[in-house]
């Protein structure tokens, strides 16, 4: 009998057909789902990257509005006594008490440069004697290789407390110095510092002295509006008050005589019962450095080793601009970063309004430049010439980038002249045009006014 056809089996050549379709299927669905795969991660590796710019912009940002917030923008040229004949005096209220016979308003060592900003143009590229943790080429080079210089900054400021405090002269203090007594019951601001819900001493360490042991710095403003800059030296609290403790000044004393009952000309100053406000002024550097924390070393060292990792560090120094060594202080802001510039607008006196107004942007200055120049040391700088003080907005840059490295590819993105804004980062000891690996990166560009220095036109 003849068999029905619908009854028959597959033919070789239809199996095979089958077979080789459906492996076609099944490597498309492989490819696809790889491919995927690979974009999910490289886009969370680029929002992690995008969160950690843009928090460590803010974090740049904030510190920035607090320079020489209740300090100076210059303490050789913010004295009281009046300057060359042609040459503005600092406003009320900016003036900084000199002693009787003497042109400097610092009497200690650690004030004798005291400032609100001063940029280190490529102060983050490498380790120096000023900032021995810094550094950003590490054993590939790789500040170089991605045509890199970033800069470092330190601010100074009250950066711990938005209050100035009302006390009075008492007796000496533990270390030889004044001691002024902060009394809640003449001052909410001092209420507030000794708020019953923490322990008072505490309160006052947090905000005159982050680390015991270390001295910080402090303006005093006296009945007269002078200001007085010493270093802190203990805090205690006796009963309801808290007292502030002042170290010994060896070129004369953290608060001089009164001008006038000294029998001088001068009337900044004061005496022992008189009342004095006073606020904490802290410094804060910001640089780009290795990674110091075994326990934050990249995982895979054959994909990145650990010498290509580089952090953002927010660092407290203490009244010398030393660096604390207590744990904790060296703050990291932002991991992976790799570059730091910072630009500036200044009033140039020397220029007339409203031709006045200049702008160095960041990359102008390679180092010694105009940024060098325009935040150069207080004792440096004279009359009618560039200082920190005159600086009215900063600009900055700061980028960072992905973990890993996207993958091997010739996909360079050479910095355009003017604009130098890296959005793939060379990981790999080798010039920007020979480089085949390349890590995601984003940067932030931001510039902020400096509020508290607009009036200093000394």
């Amino acid at each position: 009998m003849r068999r029905r056809t619908h009854r028959r089996g597959f033919t070789l050549v239809e199996l095979m057909v089958s077979l080789v379709a459906g492996l076609i299927i099944a490597i498309a669905v492989v490819g696809l789902a790889k491919a995927a795969t690979t974009t999910f991660h490289e886009q969370a590796r680029i929002s992690q990257v995008e969160a950690s710019v843009r928090s460590a912009a803010e974090r740049i940002r904030q510190d920035l509005t607090r320079i020489s917030y209740m300090s100076t923008g210059n303490i050789t040229l913010a004295l009281a006594n009046v300057p060359p004949p042609g040459f503005p005096r600092a406003p009320y209220g900016q003036r900084v008490g000199n002693d009787i016979g003497t042109n400097t308003g610092s009497r200690y060592a650690s004030t004798i440069d005291l400032a609100g900003i001063r940029v280190r143009v490529g102060g983050s590229r490498a380790a120096s004697a000023l900032i021995p943790p810094a550094g950003s080429e590490g054993p590939n080079n790789l500040a170089t290789n991605n045509q890199l210089n970033p800069d470092a900054i330190i601010i100074t400021g009250n950066l711990t407390s938005d209050d100035n405090y009302f006390g009075t002269w008492m007796d000496a203090g533990t270390c030889g110095g004044v001691r002024i007594d902060l009394d809640p019951a003449f001052d909410a601001s001092v209420r507030r510092l000794l708020d019953p819900s923490m322990p008072p001493l505490a309160a006052v360490q947090a905000a005159f002295m982050p680390i015991a042991g270390v001295n910080y710095l402090a303006r005093i403003v006296d009945k007269v509006g002078c200001q007085h800059y010493a270093e802190v030296c203990n805090v205690t609290v006796a009963g309801t008050r808290a007292q502030i403790h002042f170290a010994d000044a060896p070129t004369g004393n953290a608060i001089p005589a009164n001008g006038a009952a000294a029998g001088g000309a001068g009337d900044c100053g004061g005496a022992r019962g008189d009342n004095f406000t006073v606020s904490p002024v802290h410094r804060v550097r910001y640089y780009i450095g290795p990674n110091l924390d075994a326990a934050l070393d990249p995982v895979d060292p054959d994909i990145d080793p650990a010498g290509n990792k580089f952090n953002l560090y927010r660092e407290m120094l203490d009244a010398n601009g030393a660096a604390l060594p207590a744990p904790g202080v060296r703050e990291i802001v932002a991991e992976y970063a790799y570059d730091l510039k910072f630009g500036l607008v200044v009033d140039d006196p020397a220029v007339p309004a409203p031709n006045n107004v200049r702008v160095f942007d960041m990359d102008t200055d390679p180092g010694g430049g105009p940024v060098d120049t325009w935040t150069q040391t207080p004792s440096t700088t004279i009359v009618g010439g560039p200082g920190p003080q005159r600086v009215r907005a900063v600009r900055f840059r700061v980028a960072t980038r992905a973990a890993l490295p996207d993958r091997r590819a010739p996909l360079q993105v050479l910095p355009v002249p003017g604009q130098p804004y890296i959005t793939r980062y060379c990981t790999e000891n080798a010039s920007i045009n020979d480089c085949t690996r390349f890590a995601r990166s984003r940067t932030i560009v931001s510039e902020v006014t400096l509020m508290n220095q607009l009036g200093m036109t000394y």
